[in-house]
């Protein structure tokens, strides 16, 4: 058989070729798989609830048997307050869910509407029940695209000194005591999506810190349909 014999500049060539791929083999380990592109700008994120929240729905209350003419929160059927008075937001692909609550609306008639008609409607407002404008302050909210939560007082770390009224949860009370409490400050306002702990004072509430105690609220808010939110550290 006659031999063949390669060219020494083609030998070369092949050689190069044969290294080059190598080298940007190793390159492309390196730099591992492709990113995908970020977006140019991407969106902020955008309240999608442009009309009002609905105002009260009666079917949606219910009397305390504590006292008839309070009247609490209920679920009727299917539908739930935190539901059916919740504000939707909409978030772009990519940015991290943050929630934003303002506690203590009510108790002062201008500020608690100046944090209405200034603060975007994707921040929530926590209604203090002792507020004397808390029902006022909540219709405006709702029609701004505010959800809405009203706050329970509760039993606080430096008591007695500093409390949250007479009307506080306190794991040393009888339950009756507490649910009639309890009934007054839902009753407070309506149309609110959930509770919170928060009534706009700056010490830590404890009632909650005791496992039978949350164990006992939770029981007593799961008929209302209501979300809660512990604002509370610990």
């Amino acid at each position: 058989m006659r031999a063949i014999r390669i060219a020494r500049s083609v030998g070369r060539f092949w050689a190069g070729t044969g290294l080059a791929t190598v080298i940007g083999g190793a390159i492309l380990a390196a730099l591992g798989p492709p990113q995908p592109a970020k977006p140019a700008r991407p969106e902020l994120v955008r309240h999608l609830y442009h009309g009002a929240i609905p105002p009260p729905n009666p079917k949606l209350l219910v009397a305390s048997p504590a006292n008839p003419a309070w009247m609490i929160p209920r679920q009727s059927g299917k539908t739930k307050p935190m539901a059916y008075y919740a504000a939707p937001a909409h978030l772009s692909n990519g940015l991290h869910r943050v929630a934003i609550l303002v506690g203590g609306i009510g108790e002062a008639l201008k500020p608690s509407l100046d944090a209405v008609t200034s603060l975007p409607p994707s921040v929530s407002l926590a209604l203090t029940p002792y507020g004397p404008h808390a029902q006022d302050v909540a219709a405006a909210a709702r029609k701004a695209g505010h959800e809405t939560l009203l706050g329970l007082p509760m039993e606080t770390s430096r008591e007695p000194t500093v409390t949250e009224g007479d009307e506080a949860l306190h794991g040393s009370e009888l339950d009756s005591v507490n649910q009639r409490r309890l009934d007054w400050a839902l009753s407070r306002a309506a149309g609110y999506a959930g509770v919170t702990d928060e009534i706009g004072m700056t010490t830590d509430e404890t009632f909650l810190s005791q496992a039978m105690n949350s164990q006992w609220l939770g029981k007593h808010l799961q008929t209302t349909g209501l979300f809660m939110v512990t604002a509370s550290r610990g």
